[in-house]
């Protein structure tokens, strides 16, 4: 039987009363009472620096063990039995007596393990009762065992060769029900960075995916590194058996441990799937649908003195390429675009058009000849019947960088003939187009959710980027999944910038990672947070003060999905 230890060290006041052995949490942890050597017996075997000698109020100097039986078990579950241990210890300890050793960082603490651990202690028992696996059997670390009936398998995780792409995005379109096509699939390899892959293996079966993009993201004052997580599958014959958590535990680790991108950020095919690996919905976006026959600007709208030029993409691209550059600083949620992402965001096979028109590049472009706006769009020809027209417009992007501009293109592209409906899939929640036309019923928006943000690293997250009012307050953050993020963090800054360093200070407030990543581009609201009980004030005024300062001037979103 493996056996997890950890200690506290701490002065036991005169005529402490605590039994020698405290029960554990369904007999899988014991705490006793014993000499405190200092040493740490757990696996990391670091030294406790924080030893106490001598005697005490009469009393010699004691500590706590706590002891985790892990027998047979994965390291998930080893790695929550640890977490309860140190509750524990935290729980039994006196005041003043220090943290863990495994940290040496303040913890929350718990009046109860979670049901989330009692289920995986339950799992772990049984598995104990039934004996050791088959020969060749076992599960991967991090991994619960297959349902009952199938085989165990034991699943590896590595990044893949450039040369195996093709299996691998031979998985991914399988699992979005898709077909491979070569072009597509040179299309993506493109952009892909095997170095920065990660996929899971059944003996010489691919059996999960997961990528990410190096990328730079527009966040709150400034500019900062995200790991852009992207073609996250499992083969259906290997759902629910732990594979994605274990890539997702495998990758944020990595992203911590080599000091990689603070924040990881990620497109969410099904809402639900991410939120217990700690990524919060960050940004919304809207799908856009109007009506063209009421699309009609106001009269008094400026649409300023430029022209609308329509031109082919080889002229389009560098003006494309200046106009995203000058509106991305200015923009929370857009991320860098060098010509290989061009490449990727103009990609225009047949096979996605639905029956559309090739895309459509126009330009607006000011009286000395400066491009100041650029749409990208297709339609789609359709009647009614044969005398009424019912053709569609679907726009990629529009962007200007003046409100004039921006105008300007919605003009031409209302007024374009045969058009009745205009489609633009993913925009902006606080599209300025429902308060450019007379009639704002014209303009529907249905609401969706967009980036979804995992803070990797709070420290390096929170100082890089800038905050709207001036914030000081000590964050309690609970974080299971990534735990080195969990305990007290002082965050102190504004629009200049900002600084957050671990601190045994009391808590102002008290969230999860979750929170905090959803939180984190200023697009939801500490205040909505707080109101559905997801964070919790424990200093009064300290909510208003941090929800000030990390909102931003518009709400956050991406326009491209990756």
């Amino acid at each position: 039987m493996e056996r997890h230890t950890l200690g506290r060290s701490g002065r036991l006041p005169a005529g402490d009363n605590r039994p020698d052995d405290q029960p554990g949490i369904n007999g899988a942890i014991t705490l006793r009472r014993g000499q405190d050597s200092g040493q740490d017996s757990g696996q990391d075997g670091g030294q406790d620096s924080g030893q106490d000698g001598g005697q005490i109020g009469g009393q010699a100097v004691t500590g706590y063990v706590c002891t985790v039986d892990v027998a047979d078990i994965g390291q998930t579950e080893k790695a929550v039995l640890v977490a309860d241990c140190e509750q524990v210890l935290d729980r039994t300890a006196v005041p003043g007596s220090g943290g863990c050793r495994s940290s040496g960082t303040p913890r929350a603490t718990s009046s109860a393990p979670s049901r989330a651990t009692r289920r995986r202690l339950r799992r772990a028992e049984r598995r104990k009762r039934a004996g050791p696996p088959a020969p060749g059997g076992g599960t991967h670390r991090g991994m619960s065992a297959p349902g009952a009936g199938v085989p165990q398998q034991t699943v590896t995780l590595r990044p893949i060769a450039a040369e195996e792409f093709p299996a691998f995005y031979r998985l991914v379109s399988d699992v979005f029900n898709s077909d491979v096509r070569d072009a597509d699939r040179e299309h993506e390899f493109a952009v892909f960075e095997p170095e920065r892959s990660l996929a899971a293996f059944d003996a010489k079966d691919m059996v999960g995916t997961a990528t990410i993009y190096t990328r730079t993201m527009t966040v709150p004052g400034g500019q900062l590194p995200v790991a852009a997580v992207s073609f996250v599958g499992v083969a259906p014959t290997h759902r629910r058996r732990g594979v994605l958590t274990s890539m997702m535990r495998r990758q944020l680790a990595e992203l911590y441990e080599q000091q990689r991108e603070p924040v990881a950020v990620l497109w969410a095919s099904e809402s639900v799937i991410y939120q217990r690996f700690g990524y919060g919905q960050a940004a919304t976006g809207a799908q856009l649908t109007a009506r063209t026959p009421a699309l009609r600007l106001r009269p008094e709208t400026d649409t300023g003195t430029g022209r609308v030029r329509l031109v082919g993409e080889e002229e389009a691209r560098p003006h494309l390429a200046a106009v995203y550059e000058a509106v991305r600083p200015q923009s929370t949620g857009f991320l860098d675009r060098p010509g290989r992402w061009w490449d990727s965001r103009l990609y225009d096979p047949e096979h996605q058009r639905d029956g559309a028109t090739s895309l459509r590049f126009a330009l607006y472009e000011e009286l000395a000849g400066q491009a100041t706006g650029y749409a990208v769009y297709r339609t789609k020809a359709k009647w009614a019947d044969w005398d009424e027209p019912a053709s569609e417009l679907n726009i990629r992007e529009i962007f200007g960088t003046t409100p004039q501009a921006y105008a300007g293109l919605w003009a031409f592209l209302a007024g374009l003939d045969l058009v009745r409906k205009v489609e633009r899939f993913h925009g902006p929640i606080d599209e300025p187009l429902t308060y450019l036309v007379a009639d704002a019923r014209a303009v529907q928006l249905r609401k969706a959710d967009n980036l979804w943000v995992r803070v990797t690293d709070v420290g390096r997250a929170l100082t890089g980027r800038s905050y709207a009012a001036e914030v000081d307050v000590v964050l309690e953050v609970a974080d299971p999944f990534c735990p080195w993020n969990a305990g007290r963090w002082r965050l102190s800054g504004g629009t200049d910038g900002a600084t957050c360093e671990r601190t045994t200070d009391a808590a102002d407030l008290a969230l999860t990672g979750t929170e905090l990543g959803a939180a984190y581009l200023g697009g939801t609201s500490l205040h909505t947070l707080a109101a559905a009980g997801r964070v919790r004030e424990l200093r009064g005024g300290a909510l208003h003060a941090a929800a000030t300062a990390f909102g931003s001037e518009r709400p956050p979103w991406c326009p491209e999905v990756f």
